[in-house]
């Protein structure tokens, strides 16, 4: 195996790039980030819009959508509906920004295995061994890198803290991350941990922190928190990429302009 990743490692060694040549570089793993980010900028937009619509329930076929034949279609009950149904969504794009962060770095990180970065540096320190079988199953060094790269990001995972994943994944490729763009994507991170294992609570730690997302006890996630979410999270990926291009951390060919 240490023979195929040499070989490998030769022919697709990272291409230093002169420092002018990368300014408006993106890793393919950001372009495609970003083209998914775009989509649920458009489905936050697109329920707000359809929320603000008079009367949207007016004529509906209650024979066909029979979860609506035995309540009020009053307007004023209309409204509750449409509420829960925003929140629904609300908390679904937030989870699901915060899966395709993930699958960002993922992407990166099978990347930078593939074109020779030191595979012991980016696994971390650990003894886990991969089972012959998942080597065999793999059949090639390409899909071998595949399985490794979910293997370190699920190792990342288990710290159970987004900002420590974030900046070990960072420091175990040698870059520097704006903290800026980190802080501000914090709150976000523990809103999603919050959603997903507390029920959507905010614990003691969530409400020292941050207060200010807090109304009457609870979290509260609306149209204005989740674009804010986005753009932090989204932001924070740039900053990401940013420093990974600068630092010649991502070969040439897995960039585009």
């Amino acid at each position: 195996m240490k023979k195929q990743h040499k070989r490998y490692k030769e022919r697709h060694s990272t291409s230093k790039m002169p420092p002018h040549s990368t300014r408006l570089l993106k890793s393919k793993a950001y372009v495609a980030f970003l083209n998914r980010l775009a989509t649920y900028k458009r489905d936050l937009d697109l329920l707000d819009i359809l929320s603000r619509t008079k009367n949207v329930l007016s004529g509906v076929d209650t024979r066909k959508y029979t979860s609506f034949s035995a309540i009020s279609l009053a307007e004023k009950d209309v409204c509750i509906y449409i509420n829960h149904f925003k929140s629904t969504v609300h908390e679904g794009i937030l989870k699901n920004v915060y899966e395709l962060m993930m699958l960002y770095f993922r992407n990166i990180i099978e990347s930078v295995l593939k074109h020779g970065v030191d595979p012991v540096r980016v696994l971390g320190e650990s003894s886990e061994k991969l089972e012959l079988s998942t080597i065999i199953k793999a059949g090639s060094w390409e899909s071998l890198l595949n399985e490794l790269s979910k293997i370190v990001l699920k190792r990342l995972e288990g710290l159970k803290d987004t900002t420590k994943l974030t900046e070990t994944l960072a420091k175990r490729l040698s870059i520097s991350v704006d903290a800026h763009c980190l802080d501000s994507a914090k709150p976000y991170f523990a809103i999603r941990h919050l959603l997903v294992h507390n029920n959507g609570l905010p614990d003691e730690d969530f409400k020292k922190k941050n207060s200010n997302f807090i109304v009457k006890g609870e979290i509260e996630i609306k149209y204005k928190g989740v674009k804010n979410a986005i753009d932090a999270i989204g932001k924070y990926v740039q900053a990401f990429d940013r420093a990974l291009i600068t630092n010649n951390v991502i070969a040439k060919e897995d960039c585009q302009g």
